[in-house]
């Protein structure tokens, strides 16, 4: 709300709910390869509809304006540059501008960078550069290197292989992705950029110029008093970590603030109960370091506090 840009700025409740269920469990985590492999499958069948237009009506057309500037090139060139540029400019634009493609859209995926807003288009385009041009470029290439016209039925069985082998790359790619680093694939690593599911709760087209936290698993154990950590959001610059953790006595979420000096909060304000403000369940110190635990809600509307307190 005191956003600079007014763009950020919500201009109703609703924007506003939509703005902080993020930081709720109910509201972003980390997606998984399934489900993102599914989106860009969608993607992919969709990029494979565009192109065959593509090459049917575009091609042709550049290929007789190139040769009529006395530039030498063939359909096979011609062909492999259009489809690439397209694939490419449409991951690009889609991820920097919306967030999302269309297949990520239909499963509820968006990209986000470090900061939890929609990434650049610099970093866009070298997500897109990776996944998919290089997979596209490598399929094109073979397809047209394992063609042979004399021999139909072969061309056919090795039409199939040089999509099979296109694909090579983006499974190398995926092999770098762990559930400790949030399944950051190569493409992600490299341009600083990951993949967070929205919750049923989020009305994803409010979004768009909206930070998204989602908590990564972290890579070993922690506790801390009675509370077992699920996942640890970023790290803020004032070394003070974050964690999503789990109360096993109730079976319930917290978020729990660890790096502190000494124990932040005195018996007045930890006693101290509000219906605005965060209940301090604990605070302690370990190894050095204080924290301190509260209670994880995902929050009511202002007219039901007020109504509450009415009729009190």
């Amino acid at each position: 709300t005191l956003e600079k840009d007014s763009a950020k700025r919500p201009y109703n409740l609703n924007m506003l709910r939509d703005g902080l269920l993020p930081f709720s469990t109910r509201g972003a985590i980390v997606a998984e390869p399934g489900r993102r492999l599914a989106a860009y499958f969608a993607d992919t069948i969709m990029l494979a509809m565009a192109m065959t237009l593509l090459m049917m009506s575009v091609a042709p057309v550049v290929l007789i304006t190139l040769n009529g500037m006395g530039i030498e090139f063939g359909l096979q060139t011609v062909a492999i540059v259009l489809a690439v540029a397209f694939s490419v400019l449409y991951f690009a634009i889609a991820e920097s501008v919306w967030g999302r493609t269309v297949g990520k859209w239909m499963f509820g995926l968006r990209v986000v960078n470090d900061q939890g807003q929609s990434p650049s288009m610099g970093a866009s385009l070298i997500r897109a550069m990776l996944v998919p041009g290089i997979s596209i470029l490598v399929s094109q290439f073979a397809s047209f290197a394992f063609y042979n016209p004399d021999d139909a039925l072969g061309s056919s069985f090795r039409s199939n292989l040089a999509s099979q082998v296109g694909w090579t790359p983006t499974l190398l790619m995926l092999l770098f992705g762990r559930a400790s680093n949030g399944y950051q694939c190569l493409h992600g690593l490299l341009s600083g950029t990951k993949v967070v599911r929205l919750s049923g709760n989020l009305e994803s087209r409010l979004l768009d110029h909206y930070e998204i936290t989602a908590p990564v698993r972290t890579a070993e154990t922690k506790s801390f008093g009675n509370f077992e950590v699920v996942g640890q959001f970023q790290e803020n610059p004032d070394g003070i970590s974050a964690y999503l953790a789990k109360d096993p006595k109730l079976d319930r979420p917290v978020w729990l603030f660890d790096g502190f000096n000494e124990l932040p909060f005195g018996d007045q304000r930890r006693q101290l109960t509000r219906t605005s403000r965060l209940r301090i369940i604990q605070q302690n110190t370990t190894n050095g370091r204080s924290w301190y635990a509260t209670e994880n809600t995902p929050g009511v509307p202002l007219i039901d506090v007020i109504r509450h307190h009415n009729s009190e």
